[in-house]
């Protein structure tokens, strides 16, 4: 469930206390995964794709373990964007994943001083242009996922060259292959 030892530095190099065990208890009793990233360091995943209830108010459930966690997928979950002021004292969170989720991004600049968060996923979501926008300014993110099916973000706003690498609007085409058609 964890590796061994840090095989990459995307996570932070730190020295953490043990995290909370009846925090981490409370959260598994909901239906919570909390599972350590590395065995040999005491920073955690947490993924509430058990418990599609996990709401605005169940954010508070992660405070204890909050300079803990690196990775947290709130996909599928009826979080809103209320939950980014607290978020951005997660101060180690490298991977945030909010896809399928009611976002519209209002609030999304108060993690721009997260200087730890690489990866932001909003597919799926109600995010809204002039967010979209804000995440420019995040100079640290290295990759913000926003595939959106029902529209074409890429068309409605200007990003400059230099930052387009970073954002991810999906729509990928396969190229057809002549084996393709061979019954």
């Amino acid at each position: 469930p964890f590796l061994s030892k840090p095989t990459s530095n995307v996570y932070p190099n730190v020295t953490l206390a043990i995290p909370n065990k009846k925090a981490i208890e409370l959260l598994k009793q909901k239906g919570v995964l909390v599972r350590p990233v590395y065995e040999s360091a005491n920073i955690l995943s947490v993924n509430t794709i058990n418990y599609p209830g996990f709401n605005d108010a169940d954010i508070a459930l992660l405070n204890e373990l909050k300079e803990h966690i690196v990775e947290l997928n709130l996909s599928h979950s009826t979080v809103s964007d209320s939950i980014f002021k607290n978020l951005s004292t997660f101060t180690h969170l490298t991977q945030l994943k909010l896809d399928f989720t009611s976002i519209t991004g209002k609030g999304i600049q108060a993690l721009e001083n997260l200087s730890y968060l690489k990866q932001l996923h909003l597919t799926n979501t109600s995010l809204r242009r002039e967010f979209i926008e804000n995440l420019i300014e995040f100079s640290h993110l290295e990759k913000v996922y926003l595939f959106q099916p029902n529209r074409d973000l890429l068309s409605e706003i200007r990003l400059p060259k230099k930052v387009l690498k970073r954002f991810d609007f999906g729509h990928y085409q396969l190229q057809n292959l002549a084996s393709d058609s061979i019954v």
